[in-house]
Order: structure tokens, then sequence, then C-alpha cells
């Protein structure tokens, strides 16, 4: 990371890992066939058990941002509300 970031500054990075995750450079399956292999490799050479999700763990297109926190019963409440006012209906 250190050598990359010697060549291009952190706008450029977050604009090429943004273009990466709307247009991957490779098919996402070869990510996963890749990752499988790997573990197989690993786990047959002697190592501990290592998952393929371990693999694809450290590829940062692959990150997937965390979900969102549960709406409290009021919010719905007022969401649900909100739609069926929307479509004419009783609350």
């Amino acid at each position: 990371m250190a050598a990359l970031t010697a060549v291009i500054d952190s706008r450029e990075q977050a604009d090429w890992l943004a273009s990466l995750r709307l247009d991957p450079l490779e098919e996402d399956r070869a990510d996963i066939r890749h990752a499988m292999l790997s573990s197989l490799l690993v786990t047959l050479l002697g190592a501990k058990r290592i998952s393929p999700q371990q693999f694809l763990d450290d590829l940062p297109w692959r990150e997937t941002p965390p979900p969102p926190p549960p709406a409290s019963p009021a919010t719905l409440r007022r969401k649900i509300d909100a739609v069926m006012t929307m479509l004419g209906g009783k609350r």
C-alpha cells in the first residue's frame, strides 16, 4: 500500500476503488474460484484450515458496507403511516 500511496494520492485511490466496485476488471467468480483453490492448497500443505472467505476478505473491492442499524418501532410506524397516506388509506 505504501508503494501505491507514493505513486497516486488518496483521492485517485478512492476513484479506482469506486470504479472497480462498479465494473471489476475481471469476473467476480474468478475471485471466488481463486479463494477456493487457495484454501484447498493451504489445507493440503498442512496449515490450519482456512476458509475461502478469509481470502476474499482481504480484497478491497469485495468490501461490503455494514448494515444499517435497525429502525425503532416509532420510525417504522411513521413510515407505514406515510405510505398509507400516499395510498389514500386510513392510519
